[in-house]
């Protein structure tokens, strides 16, 4: 089984990647909650990291494949 993780920002952009292995229900929900509660960070093409606080995403949305 696979998950989604959906990651949607209040300035209307949107972010999203796979979450597999064993026990993925529950990998995927604490993706969900790290995300929520501690902030999201994006690695860049070129390398560099980007790092998005709490206050600038809006929802996390965790959709079963």
């Amino acid at each position: 089984m696979k998950a989604l993780v959906k990651i949607y920002f209040k300035s209307n952009n949107k972010y999203e990647y796979i979450v597999s292995g064993e026990d993925v229900e529950s990998r995927a929900r604490e993706h969900a909650k790290r995300i929520i509660t501690e902030g999201f960070w994006d690695k860049t093409d070129d390398g560099s990291e980007v790092f998005y606080p709490v206050d600038q995403i809006y929802k996390v949305k965790v959709k079963w494949l």
